[in-house]
């Protein structure tokens, strides 16, 4: 479980990262929202924010209700993923009978170790903003360097012609893509650069990091 003051260093470093970019006027803060709008001497029609900081597992229901109760208050969601490998953005390494399934024959070992499981939040979010990328908050630990991060997800092939007939399953399954297992490619960013909110698909807007200047 992320502690407290986990969750409030995800909100306060994403906060810094807006501020930083000089697009945004920070309304408010906690340990799972950062509300926004952006400034009035920039734009025509400043858009208010939410961006939701997810360190916990939610239902879809309960975020389905969120994302209504911003849009009633005209406000568009941002969701960023806390990537600690357990809550979120889980690979299948992790869990030997995913690792051992023989329809990821197309791949290669190392593919596999960077595939993941999207949790259902992961899954809802992506199917339903304009975009194939997810953005994750990723902690600092030994090996990592805290960031904001943005992964391109492509579905994985499930090739399953080693089903034969007599087996179970024979007939009813058949080769597809997946639309849980992803093979996730990070478009990198330099160390604690700007973020910025982007046009999404109808409540979703998108986070994500800025290369020199802003989108």
């Amino acid at each position: 479980m992320v502690s407290r003051k986990d969750k409030e260093r995800m909100t306060q470093y994403i906060c810094d990262r807006l501020e930083d970019s000089g697009l945004y006027v920070i309304h408010s803060r906690d340990h799972e929202h950062v509300l926004l709008s952006q400034r009035m001497d920039l734009v025509e029609d400043p858009k208010g924010v939410d961006i939701v900081c997810l360190a916990r597992k939610m239902t879809k229901d309960d975020y389905s209700q969120l994302l209504r109760s911003n849009w009633q208050q005209n406000m568009f969601t941002a969701t960023v993923f806390y990537k600690d490998g357990k809550t979120f953005f889980v690979r299948l390494a992790e869990n030997e009978s995913w690792r051992e399934d023989k329809s990821f024959k197309k791949y290669s070992e190392q593919q596999i170790n960077q595939m993941i499981h999207l949790r259902g939040l992961e899954k809802k979010v992506l199917s339903e903003q304009a975009s194939r990328a997810l953005t994750y908050y990723q902690p600092q630990t030994a090996r990592l360097v805290e960031g904001v991060r943005w992964f391109e997800m492509s579905p994985v092939y499930l090739d399953r012609t080693h089903i034969r007939p007599g087996d179970p399953g024979y007939g009813f399954v058949k080769n597809e893509y997946s639309q849980v297992y992803m093979l996730p490619e990070e478009n990198k960013f330099p160390q604690d650069v700007p973020i910025g909110i982007m046009r999404g698909s109808g409540r979703h807007v998108l986070v994500r990091p800025f290369r020199k200047s802003a989108p």
